[in-house]
Protein backbone atom coordinates (compact mmCIF):
# COMPACT_ATOMS: atom_id res chain seq x y z
CA UNK A 1 0.00 0.00 0.00
CA UNK A 2 1.09 3.53 -0.56
CA UNK A 3 1.28 6.01 2.28
CA UNK A 4 -2.40 7.03 2.27
CA UNK A 5 -2.61 5.98 5.93
CA UNK A 6 0.03 8.40 7.21
CA UNK A 7 -0.85 10.53 10.19
CA UNK A 8 -3.09 9.87 13.16
CA UNK A 9 -5.38 6.90 13.65
CA UNK A 10 -7.78 6.48 10.74
CA UNK A 11 -11.16 4.74 10.76
CA UNK A 12 -11.38 1.84 8.35
CA UNK A 13 -13.88 -0.78 7.28
CA UNK A 14 -12.93 -4.17 5.92
CA UNK A 15 -15.72 -6.27 4.42
CA UNK A 16 -16.27 -9.28 2.26
CA UNK A 17 -16.87 -8.05 -1.27
CA UNK A 18 -16.01 -10.69 -3.85
CA UNK A 19 -18.19 -8.85 -6.36
CA UNK A 20 -15.95 -5.78 -6.26
CA UNK A 21 -13.19 -4.86 -8.68
CA UNK A 22 -10.00 -3.01 -7.95
CA UNK A 23 -8.26 -0.30 -9.97
CA UNK A 24 -6.69 -3.00 -12.12
CA UNK A 25 -10.03 -4.54 -13.06
CA UNK A 26 -9.52 -7.67 -11.01
CA UNK A 27 -12.14 -9.08 -8.66
CA UNK A 28 -11.20 -9.52 -5.04
CA UNK A 29 -12.70 -10.69 -1.76
CA UNK A 30 -11.63 -7.80 0.49
CA UNK A 31 -12.40 -4.11 0.19
CA UNK A 32 -10.61 -1.55 2.34
CA UNK A 33 -12.43 1.70 2.97
CA UNK A 34 -10.67 4.64 4.56
CA UNK A 35 -12.92 7.40 5.83
CA UNK A 36 -15.68 5.76 3.77
CA UNK A 37 -13.67 5.94 0.54
CA UNK A 38 -12.50 2.88 -1.39
CA UNK A 39 -8.72 3.16 -1.71
CA UNK A 40 -8.35 0.48 -4.38
CA UNK A 41 -7.21 3.10 -6.87
CA UNK A 42 -4.33 4.02 -4.57
CA UNK A 43 -2.87 0.52 -4.58
CA UNK A 44 0.24 -0.41 -6.51
CA UNK A 45 -1.01 -3.97 -7.10
CA UNK A 46 -4.41 -5.68 -7.31
CA UNK A 47 -6.24 -6.57 -4.14
CA UNK A 48 -5.89 -10.32 -3.68
CA UNK A 49 -6.96 -12.56 -0.78
CA UNK A 50 -3.70 -14.47 -1.14
CA UNK A 51 -1.64 -11.28 -0.70
CA UNK A 52 -3.11 -9.69 2.40
CA UNK A 53 -0.93 -6.65 2.75
CA UNK A 54 -3.34 -5.32 5.38
CA UNK A 55 -3.85 -8.05 7.99
CA UNK A 56 -6.64 -8.31 10.53
CA UNK A 57 -3.88 -8.81 13.12
CA UNK A 58 -2.63 -5.31 12.29
CA UNK A 59 -5.98 -3.76 13.19
CA UNK A 60 -7.62 -3.06 16.51
CA UNK A 61 -11.18 -4.29 16.02
CA UNK A 62 -13.76 -1.97 17.54
CA UNK A 63 -16.94 -3.56 16.19
CA UNK A 64 -17.93 -6.48 14.01
CA UNK A 65 -21.32 -7.78 13.00
CA UNK A 66 -22.91 -10.16 10.50
CA UNK A 67 -25.06 -9.06 7.63
CA UNK A 68 -26.45 -11.06 4.69
CA UNK A 69 -23.72 -11.25 2.10
CA UNK A 70 -20.75 -11.13 4.42
CA UNK A 71 -19.13 -10.02 7.65
CA UNK A 72 -18.35 -6.39 8.25
CA UNK A 73 -15.51 -5.38 10.56
CA UNK A 74 -15.09 -1.82 11.79
CA UNK A 75 -11.54 -1.28 12.97
CA UNK A 76 -8.86 1.27 13.63
CA UNK A 77 -5.57 0.99 11.80
CA UNK A 78 -2.51 2.03 13.78
CA UNK A 79 -0.25 4.23 11.67
CA UNK A 80 3.23 2.85 11.13
CA UNK A 81 5.60 4.65 13.51
CA UNK A 82 8.31 6.80 11.99
CA UNK A 83 11.80 5.37 11.89
CA UNK A 84 13.83 6.21 15.01
CA UNK A 85 16.66 7.17 12.67
CA UNK A 86 14.54 10.16 11.64
CA UNK A 87 15.12 11.60 15.11
CA UNK A 88 18.65 12.75 14.34
CA UNK A 89 21.04 12.95 11.41
CA UNK A 90 24.58 11.56 11.31
CA UNK A 91 25.87 15.12 10.96
CA UNK A 92 24.09 16.10 14.20
CA UNK A 93 25.60 13.11 16.00
CA UNK A 94 29.01 14.26 14.78
CA UNK A 95 28.39 17.75 16.18
CA UNK A 96 27.74 16.15 19.58
CA UNK A 97 30.60 13.63 19.71
CA UNK A 98 33.03 14.59 16.98
CA UNK A 99 34.95 11.85 15.21
CA UNK A 100 33.59 9.80 12.34
CA UNK A 101 29.92 8.86 12.50
CA UNK A 102 28.33 6.03 10.55
CA UNK A 103 24.84 5.92 9.15
CA UNK A 104 22.00 5.15 11.54
CA UNK A 105 21.18 1.46 12.01
CA UNK A 106 17.77 0.36 13.27
CA UNK A 107 17.66 -2.21 16.05
CA UNK A 108 14.33 -4.05 16.35
CA UNK A 109 15.45 -6.48 19.06
CA UNK A 110 12.98 -4.96 21.52
CA UNK A 111 9.45 -5.53 20.14
CA UNK A 112 7.51 -2.33 19.69
CA UNK A 113 10.47 -0.12 20.59
CA UNK A 114 12.89 0.22 17.68
CA UNK A 115 16.05 2.23 18.34
CA UNK A 116 18.59 3.83 16.03
CA UNK A 117 22.32 3.32 16.60
CA UNK A 118 25.11 5.50 15.20
CA UNK A 119 28.66 4.19 15.42
CA UNK A 120 31.15 6.86 16.48
CA UNK A 121 34.89 6.36 15.96
CA UNK A 122 37.59 8.61 17.46
CA UNK A 123 35.07 10.65 19.42
CA UNK A 124 35.87 13.77 21.43
CA UNK A 125 35.58 11.54 24.52
CA UNK A 126 38.74 9.66 23.55
CA UNK A 127 36.84 6.41 22.93
CA UNK A 128 34.92 4.68 20.17
CA UNK A 129 31.28 4.04 20.92
CA UNK A 130 27.81 4.77 19.70
CA UNK A 131 24.90 7.15 20.05
CA UNK A 132 21.44 5.65 20.50
CA UNK A 133 18.10 7.41 20.04
CA UNK A 134 14.52 6.21 20.18
CA UNK A 135 10.94 7.12 21.00
CA UNK A 136 10.06 5.68 24.40
CA UNK A 137 6.92 3.58 23.83
CA UNK A 138 3.75 3.86 25.90
CA UNK A 139 5.04 6.96 27.70
CA UNK A 140 3.32 10.24 28.47
CA UNK A 141 3.95 13.47 30.34
CA UNK A 142 2.68 11.77 33.51
CA UNK A 143 4.97 8.75 33.21
CA UNK A 144 7.86 11.06 32.35
CA UNK A 145 7.37 12.98 35.60
CA UNK A 146 7.19 9.73 37.55
CA UNK A 147 10.37 8.41 35.93
CA UNK A 148 12.20 11.60 36.79
CA UNK A 149 11.31 11.08 40.46
CA UNK A 150 12.15 7.40 40.50
CA UNK A 151 15.46 7.32 38.58
CA UNK A 152 18.34 7.51 41.09
CA UNK A 153 20.57 10.51 40.54
CA UNK A 154 18.40 12.02 37.80
CA UNK A 155 19.42 15.59 36.98
CA UNK A 156 17.13 18.11 35.29
CA UNK A 157 18.37 19.44 31.95
CA UNK A 158 17.19 22.80 30.62
CA UNK A 159 16.78 23.80 27.00
CA UNK A 160 15.81 20.33 25.76
CA UNK A 161 12.22 19.97 24.60
CA UNK A 162 9.48 20.70 27.13
CA UNK A 163 11.41 18.98 29.92
CA UNK A 164 14.34 16.60 30.23
CA UNK A 165 16.52 14.81 32.74
CA UNK A 166 19.91 13.14 32.58
CA UNK A 167 20.61 9.71 34.06
CA UNK A 168 24.34 9.56 34.90
CA UNK A 169 24.20 5.78 35.33
CA UNK A 170 23.15 5.17 31.74
CA UNK A 171 24.54 8.40 30.22
CA UNK A 172 21.10 9.01 28.71
CA UNK A 173 18.67 11.89 28.55
CA UNK A 174 14.94 11.25 28.69
CA UNK A 175 13.11 14.14 27.10
CA UNK A 176 9.53 15.25 26.75
CA UNK A 177 8.23 17.40 23.91
CA UNK A 178 4.52 17.85 23.60
CA UNK A 179 3.11 14.38 24.18
CA UNK A 180 6.17 12.52 22.88
CA UNK A 181 8.86 11.03 25.11
CA UNK A 182 12.23 10.16 23.58
CA UNK A 183 15.66 9.04 24.72
CA UNK A 184 19.16 10.07 23.65
CA UNK A 185 22.03 7.99 24.95
CA UNK A 186 25.81 7.77 24.65
CA UNK A 187 27.41 4.32 24.93
CA UNK A 188 31.18 4.66 25.26
CA UNK A 189 32.54 1.76 27.28
CA UNK A 190 36.12 0.96 28.19
CA UNK A 191 36.06 -2.02 30.60
CA UNK A 192 39.07 -1.97 32.92
CA UNK A 193 40.39 1.24 31.36
CA UNK A 194 39.97 4.99 31.59
CA UNK A 195 36.36 6.18 31.45
CA UNK A 196 35.03 9.25 29.62
CA UNK A 197 35.07 12.51 31.53
CA UNK A 198 31.57 12.58 33.09
CA UNK A 199 31.11 16.33 32.58
CA UNK A 200 32.08 16.12 28.92
CA UNK A 201 29.96 13.01 28.44
CA UNK A 202 26.87 14.73 29.80
CA UNK A 203 27.53 17.84 27.69
CA UNK A 204 27.75 15.71 24.53
CA UNK A 205 24.51 13.91 25.33
CA UNK A 206 22.77 17.25 25.89
CA UNK A 207 23.79 18.32 22.38
CA UNK A 208 22.45 15.03 21.01
CA UNK A 209 19.18 15.38 22.93
CA UNK A 210 18.64 18.93 21.67
CA UNK A 211 19.00 17.64 18.11
CA UNK A 212 16.45 14.90 18.81
CA UNK A 213 14.01 17.42 20.31
CA UNK A 214 14.14 19.45 17.10
CA UNK A 215 12.84 16.48 15.12
CA UNK A 216 10.00 15.52 17.47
Amino acid sequence: MRSWSEGSLTSNVIRDGSHCRDAFGGTHCDVLLVDRHDVSAERDRPVDCRHRDVLFDDLRVELQFLQPGGRFIVAVMVATPASPCALVASAEVRVAFGGTVGAGRIDNSLPGAPSCHFTVKKSNLGLDGEAVVFITPEQSAATFKLAKKEVPGAVSVSGVGTAAFYNPHTSAIELLKGKAVASAQAVFLNPGGAQPNPTKLKADVVVLARAVAKHL
